[in-house]
């Protein structure tokens, strides 16, 4: 566990020292939970050196507006998550690669910037705990098994995730643990993190991780019914393509049988002798069995002209 200052172990107290605060956008921090961020802003690089040269903490802080690309001290929420930068390693891009622990909530005070980075006085948020042991067990139970099917039905939740929540001993925890790896957006990530009541925000993200697990649900049967929509179209493609190939063989036998009966007709007019007549049956069957366009068939048919034709 990290070692945690004197000044940030008594909970509402005022950490007077200002400490450097990390800019974050699209995502939000929360306690307890190890993360890892790549940045690149010079003020967020400059924090996170600040950091690095004194006691490892930072004040993580998100965006209010996402699109901000150079964000000012009105462009960050109040509340963030204190934490420890465990590791900074330099990337090929000029950027760092930080892997940050979060520690505890945490309300920015005399939030300001100056020599090119983020500074602020901190004031540690007391976690109000839930009375009713019966309905936070309860609803860690049911938050947990509906957080297990999201993962198994999702591909943007990792299956490890699924650990990290189960570990979770108190509501609180666990609620900041599902909020961490499930797919929200950053405005109901940052409600969740400014929530100090642990049974509340645990109340607030069951109904959250319901609400993906019956988005997931919903998808999966989108996507089996257009796959079987799909797949009835291409059956249906591919017995047409059939039936006309059947049509064609048809037609063109018909077609042989004609021909093949005209040929008879005038063999049979002919009352050519037994072994000429024999021998215009054999090439009358020989024809049936050739394809109609074939050299074969040609050479048959000149034969069988030839032959009728004879007086």
């Amino acid at each position: 566990m990290a070692k945690v200052p004197q000044q940030l172990k008594t909970n509402g107290e005022l950490k007077r020292t200002p400490i450097p605060v990390l800019a974050v956008r699209d995502t939000v921090h929360f306690p307890l939970v190890v993360n890892t961020l790549h940045v690149v802003r010079d003020p967020s690089l400059k924090a996170v050196r600040k950091s690095l040269d004194g006691d490892h903490f930072v004040l993580v802080l998100s965006q209010l507006d996402m699109s901000v690309e150079n964000p000012g001290v009105d462009d960050l929420a109040q509340i963030g998550t204190v934490s420890e930068v465990l590791q900074a390693l330099p990337m090929p891009d000029g950027g760092l690669r930080v892997v940050l622990r979060g520690l505890h909530r945490a309300r920015a005070v005399h939030l300001t910037q100056r020599t090119g980075s983020f500074w602020s006085e901190t004031e540690r948020l007391s976690e109000v705990s839930g009375e009713d042991d019966v309905e936070s067990t309860s609803m860690m139970r049911v938050a947990l098994e509906t957080f297990d099917r999201v993962v198994h039905l999702s591909k943007n939740v990792p299956p490890e995730s699924i650990q990290s929540v189960a570990h979770s001993d108190n509501p609180g925890a666990m609620a900041d643990a599902i909020a961490n790896h499930l797919p929200l957006q950053p405005g109901q990530k940052q409600a969740i993190l400014e929530e100090i009541s642990a049974i509340e925000r645990l109340r607030s993200i069951l109904v959250l991780v319901k609400r993906e697990e019956q988005v997931l649900n919903l998808g999966a049967q989108i996507h089996q019914k257009v796959e079987k929509e799909l797949g009835e179209t291409q059956r249906e493609f591919f017995l047409r393509e059939q039936l006309k190939v059947i049509q064609d063989e048809l037609m063109e036998r018909e077609d042989r049988l004609g021909e093949t009966d005209e040929y008879r007709e005038k063999i049979d007019a002919t009352n050519m002798p037994p072994h000429a007549f024999d021998k215009a049956i054999q090439e009358l069957r020989r024809l049936d069995r050739t394809p109609a366009a074939s050299p074969e068939g040609m050479v048959v048919r000149n034969y069988l002209d030839c032959i009728v034709s004879l007086p």
